[in-house]
Order: C-alpha cells, then structure tokens, then sequence
C-alpha cells in the first residue's frame, strides 16, 4: 500500500464512549454530571475555605469532583473526536457546539470549588497535600498555591466562563474547522491529488525525502492563502 493512501479509511472506534450519531446516552450523562454538580454545591459549598478543614472533608470533595468531570468529560471526548472525523459535516458541528455549551454550564456551577481550595493558606494546603489520604491528588492541590495569585472572585470567574462559547474557545473552533476544511493541491508519483491538511501533515513523515520535501512546501503555501484569517485568530488568543 503506499504510504500517502495507508491510512485511507481509518477512523477512530468510539463505541467505548457512545454509539452512532445520535450518541445514545451522551444526554443523559451531561444532564446527570449537572445534577451532580448542584448538589456539589449543596454539600461543599462554603465549607472549604475553612482554615479547619479537615483532609476527610477535603477529599471527599475532591472525589465527587472528579467523578462528576469524569461524566463531562465522555461527552466531551466522544464528541470532539466525532467532529474531529469530518469538521464539515453539519450534525458533528451541531453535537460538539451542543456539548460544549452543556458542560460549560456545568463548570460555572463547579467554578467555586477550587477558589474556595485557593482561599486556603499555602501552609494549610501543603499540610494537606502530605496528607496520607491525600497524596494522589498532591499534584493538583499544590498547584492551587501555584495560582492563588492569578484568582479572580467567584461572580468574575463565572463572567469569563460564560464569555469562553462567544470567547477564546469560539476562536479555538473557528481554527478547528477551518485547518479540518482545508484542502490543497500537491501532486504525488506523477498524478494531481487534492490532500486535507491533515493528509499532507502526515506525509512529513514519509521515508522519501523529496516526497516529504514537497509535503512541507505545500503545507505551508495552502496555510499561506489563509494568512489574514490566523492573524486575526493570533491576535484575537
């Protein structure tokens, strides 16, 4: 088989996630992870920016934490790789901006959490990260002392979360669909191919140095005509 057609075909399995288009059950997991994360707040809200607490407090929040984006995050995967496949087909685009939207609601519902944890005084958080119970999540609750200095409260958290659908994370779509919808012409063993981006990246990879020769010029001649579109993209990140 040659190289630029040996991955003709090839897309990812995601019946470990959901199955078919409609995604039976991506729904219900996005709608459950939001029950969830009200009733996080019932239970925890206000009772981490305790300069007590206790590390049997702390972790059982931090385990329905991550359950609950565990839960968000199937859709979130199954959906980006779905419309990663074809970024131009209209249900993908649809069910991707659908999941999005969903989990994000879910975040700001969480977004108290850990700057209630950065509330927390660096020594409080490093006694508890050593804690025994707490050593798997060590990581991530000294990184908390990381980025006290870069919180924001609550109600401004919340404003950029809700700005992230129309924000960066719209930019970050935008380049998503345009790099999936791109095509540009490049001529292989003699005859005119018409290669998505992805296609000709994958050819920079080819044992044949002139194939890979021409794979990189033409790569960045296609991604030249867009030149004004990822100026602004930059400039907008």
């Amino acid at each position: 088989m040659k190289y630029e057609e040996s991955a003709k075909g090839i897309v990812w399995d995601l019946s470990g996630l959901y199955h078919g288009d409609t995604a039976h059950g991506l729904d219900k997991d996005l709608d459950t992870a939001r029950d969830k994360a009200l009733g996080f707040v019932v239970s925890f809200k206000g009772k981490i920016n305790n300069k007590n607490l206790d590390s049997k407090t702390l972790i059982s929040a931090i385990r329905e934490y991550e359950s609950i984006h565990e839960m968000g995050m199937q859709p979130c995967l199954f959906a980006y790789l779905y419309h990663s496949a074809d970024t131009l087909e209209h249900n993908r685009n649809r069910l991707l901006q659908k999941v999005k939207e969903k989990w994000n609601e879910t975040s700001q519902i969480l977004a108290f959490f850990e700057l209630e944890i950065k509330t927390l005084s660096g020594d409080s958080l490093t006694r508890l990260a050593a804690h025994e119970d707490l050593l798997r999540y060590r990581h991530f609750l000294l990184n908390q002392i990381r980025f006290k200095p870069y919180a924001l409260s609550e109600p401004e958290e919340m404003m950029i979360k809700r700005g992230h659908g129309s924000g960066r994370d719209a930019f970050l779509s935008l380049y998503d669909e345009i790099m999936g919808s791109l095509n540009v012409p490049m001529e292989i063993n003699g005859k005119e191919r018409s290669l998505t981006i992805d296609q000709t990246r994958a050819l920079l990879y080819s044992p044949d140095r002139a194939l890979r020769e021409t794979a990189s010029e033409t790569l960045f001649l296609g991604l030249r005509k867009q030149g004004v579109i990822f100026m602004i993209w930059y400039k907008n990140i």
